[in-house]
């Protein structure tokens, strides 16, 4: 589907800002996430997880924001979910507790993936 290739792109292009730090590269991202939340609503979460990220790279997130997050680290939600939201709330001894939780190759996976510069810089 084209909703896979599209996050991918939009990991590709966080990874692009991280090295270049150009605020239109953001501009994109941001469009390409509200263009996926509007025609694909089965991974809104992930949606939110790479806008909230795409905003923290801009600005401090609002009180909203943050609520939001918080509601993602309760139990029932995955365990990479919690993960995401514990490094963008900047709870990094809570991020290390669920990375060593994760299973080797999803810890492998993420290490590929431009949230770990929010979390290891």
């Amino acid at each position: 589907m084209y909703s896979e290739k599209i996050v991918l792109l939009i990991l590709e292009l966080l990874k692009y800002f991280d090295t270049e730090n150009n605020p239109i590269i953001l501009d994109i991202i941001i469009q390409l996430i509200d263009f996926l939340k509007k025609n694909d609503k089965s991974q809104d979460e992930l949606y939110e997880i790479n806008r909230l990220q795409t905003e923290k790279r801009r600005r401090k997130l609002s009180r909203e924001e943050i609520h939001y997050l918080v509601s993602m680290k309760q139990t029932g939600i995955p365990l990479q979910y919690q993960f995401a939201a514990n490094i963008l709330l900047e709870s990094f001894q809570e991020a290390q507790m669920i990375y060593e939780m994760l299973p080797v190759s999803e810890r492998q996976i993420f290490d590929t993936f431009p949230i770990k510069n929010l979390w290891k810089n």
